[in-house]
């Protein structure tokens, strides 16, 4: 099975280096890479499966405190062998970002992240289909996020004190150490979920 060879694989120095190699070439660029970097190291060292939607907004707060405008979205991924998932991601400049994708909780559903929709693996466009609904709806924690203020469900989620401001934070850290927690609590206030298409 193709996609979970890649998975037995997983290699995120690998990755790093091809998504540095697509990087845009300006201060934005550099901190977009930064940010996916530290989110796709704190999802395979924690394991953090199953966590797109919060990732998705850990991502999208961390380039909001940079000055970045990215779109929080969230809708059903079309996968090449004909299968549907809800799924969250984040837009940036009309391409898709994408860590989570290689961390879920269905292994049957995990491919390589995808960087300014690449494929990371392959380097070659990623052959998911972001945003194709499947007309069956979404599942009942898809269908809670789309009525969720994106603040209140980084507020809280369980897994630590600060919520996953407190996540953002801790990758901040190693970043950029002016991101305080009070501008992440404010730039997470600046999103919202996003349904695609």
């Amino acid at each position: 099975h193709r996609k979970l060879s890649h998975m037995m694989m997983t290699n995120t120095s690998a990755w790093k280096s091809a998504a540095q190699k697509l990087m845009i070439q300006n201060p934005s660029g550099f901190k977009t890479l930064q940010s996916f970097n530290a989110l796709l190291d704190f999802i395979h060292k924690n394991d953090w499966q199953g966590a797109c939607h919060g990732s998705s907004a850990v991502f999208a707060t961390l380039l909001v405190a940079q000055g970045l405008k990215p779109t929080l979205c969230l809708g059903e991924v079309f996968s090449s062998d004909g299968s549907y998932f809800d799924h969250s991601w984040v837009e940036l400049g009309g391409e898709i970002y994408d860590a989570a994708i290689s961390k879920t909780l269905n292994h049957e559903v995990a491919f390589p992240p995808v960087y300014r929709g690449i494929d990371l693996t392959t380097k070659e466009p990623t052959l998911l289909t972001y945003g194709k609904p499947s007309g069956q709806g979404y599942n009942a924690s898809a269908s809670l996020i789309r009525t969720t203020n994106v603040a209140e469900y980084m507020k809280n989620f369980p897994d630590h004190r600060d919520g996953l401001c407190g996540i953002a934070k801790t990758l901040a850290k190693g970043m950029n150490p002016r991101i305080t927690l009070q501008s992440l609590k404010d730039s997470a206030m600046k999103l919202k979920w996003t349904e695609r298409p």
